[in-house]
């Protein structure tokens, strides 16, 4: 029955990423499954408060996909993709080694990062030997919801491991230094930081008689099933997880204390809304114009800039960490989900794009420009 599932669905290949499926476990394919349900419910709940919000209407059509309409102009949004940046734009941010260049030639402080393939680890290794500190693994491509990135190598061995796992979701692979710090996510719409957040690493509760790995398994299980929503992702004790509990003198199979708490990895892309608390108002200003003229630098309207520092309150360079990246799909229910005070993001972007008419079309099928009707193909 699952392989009819994954054969049959939109899952499949293109989900999981090609290379993924000779890794592919079954029951995890099949909580993948219900956790796309889930996000697919949310989505449509977060896109129908955003248009109302907005004074817009919101349905969804029968091909699956949302469709906001103000006036005479109209936009289709599916999860949390909408209609602002062009494809090559997407796949161009998504080159994590490029943008890093990208930023570099417009004068901004990156990560040090070394870019290499699966078949030839020797630069990898002579960056990890040339290192003062740990180094993160991360596939170049698809690293969303934190697949493929370890975090704390120092060996040669985890170094090598680390590889292998990155290269089920891409053989060109990106090692960079890690940036000591706690992570933040700014998200801008049309070059105007629109939110901010704080984001902790997921974490399990420990009650003195259930193992880390099965506190997990508990936490995943409530994700799906307890209102309101906690997080649109499982919690998965992977390589990553694994090597930070090492790291940390711990196992999957240990007993936390009651009432413990115990973080599981650092990679932040499975925490729940506990972990998010919203700090727009603590960024320091020349971090709001940083992470502006990264995303004016690749050409991208939309994006979430991650960064890692001590204090987002202070300027970032020193001891105070980097931005880190540009997530061009950036999952806005990281915003929404949060805990305290939250901002409308939804209605934020549906906002710009009506008043500016980006990513819109007209629904009497006149161009906005000239008012013409559309030209009909010869």
């Amino acid at each position: 029955m699952i392989g009819g599932l994954v054969a049959g669905s939109r899952l499949g290949a293109r989900a999981l990423g090609y290379r993924a499926l000779r890794y592919l476990n079954l029951p995890e394919v099949a909580e993948e499954l219900r956790f796309r349900q889930l996000r697919a419910r949310y989505y449509d709940d977060f896109w129908s408060r955003a248009a109302r919000s907005i004074a817009a209407d919101y349905r969804i059509d029968r091909f699956g996909y949302g469709r906001v309409t103000r006036g005479s102009l109209a936009t289709f949004v599916r999860r949390d993709r909408v209609m602002l940046d062009s494809a090559l734009t997407l796949d161009v941010a998504g080159n994590k080694a490029l943008t890093y260049e990208i930023g570099r030639a417009a004068g901004l402080a990156m990560p040090a990062a070394c870019a290499f393939d699966i078949r030839d680890l020797g630069p990898g290794l002579a960056f990890l030997a040339e290192a003062a500190g740990p180094l993160v693994v991360k596939p170049m491509r698809g690293t969303g919801g934190g697949r493929g990135v370890t975090t704390g190598i120092l060996s040669e061995g985890d170094f090598r491991r680390a590889c292998r796992r990155a290269a089920r979701f891409d053989e060109r692979l990106l090692a960079e230094h890690q940036i000591e710090g706690r992570s933040f996510r700014l998200l801008y719409v049309g070059g105007a930081m629109i939110d901010a957040i704080e984001r902790d690493p997921p974490f399990v509760i420990g009650d003195g008689r259930t193992t880390i790995s099965r506190l997990a398994a508990a936490e995943t299980a409530a994700r799906l099933t307890a209102p309101p929503y906690r997080a649109l992702s499982p919690l998965r004790l992977d390589d990553e997880a694994r090597t930070f509990l090492a790291a940390t003198g711990r196992r999957p199979a240990d007993t936390p204390a009651d009432g413990e708490v115990v973080v599981v990895k650092r990679v932040v892309n499975q925490n729940d809304r506990r972990g998010h608390r919203r700090v727009h108002d603590r960024v320091h200003p020349d971090t709001v114009r940083a992470g502006a003229a990264l995303a004016a630098a690749l050409g991208v309207e939309f994006a979430g800039v991650d960064v890692m520092c001590r204090d987002i309150s202070r300027p970032l360079g020193g001891d105070n960490g980097l931005l880190a990246e540009v997530n061009t799909t950036p999952g806005l229910h990281h915003h929404d989900l949060v805990e305290g005070a939250t901002a409308d993001v939804g209605a934020a972007v549906l906002d710009y794009m009506f008043a500016t008419g980006r990513g819109t079309m007209r629904v009497d099928g006149r161009l906005p420009e000239t008012g013409h009707e559309r030209p009909h193909a010869a």
